[in-house]
Parts: structure tokens; C-alpha cells; sequence
């Protein structure tokens, strides 16, 4: 079983926002003018 997690969060100027991660299960959440939600990130495994 794998037991480490590693996520990467990214955010530009222009308020684009993404996420990748080691494994599933990583969640980021995304408050602005516009969007109020929680994600899960893109992973490997």
C-alpha cells in the first residue's frame, strides 16, 4: 500500500487555479467572487 501523499496546488495572476496529486483521495477548495467549491485533484495512482 502506498503511504505517502504529495499534491501540488497552482494559482497564476489570472486567478486560474489547478491541482495534481500522488495519490487519490487529495481535495483543495476554490473560494472567490465566483466559484465556492471543493475539488478533487487530478492523481497518479
Amino acid at each position: 500500500a502506498k503511504t505517502i501523499q504529495v499534491g501540488f496546488l497552482a494559482m497564476n495572476k489570472k486567478g486560474e487555479y489547478g491541482a495534481y496529486a500522488l495519490q487519490t483521495g487529495f481535495t483543495y477548495s476554490v473560494k472567490s467572487n465566483t466559484v465556492q467549491k471543493v475539488f478533487a485533484a487530478d492523481h497518479v495512482y
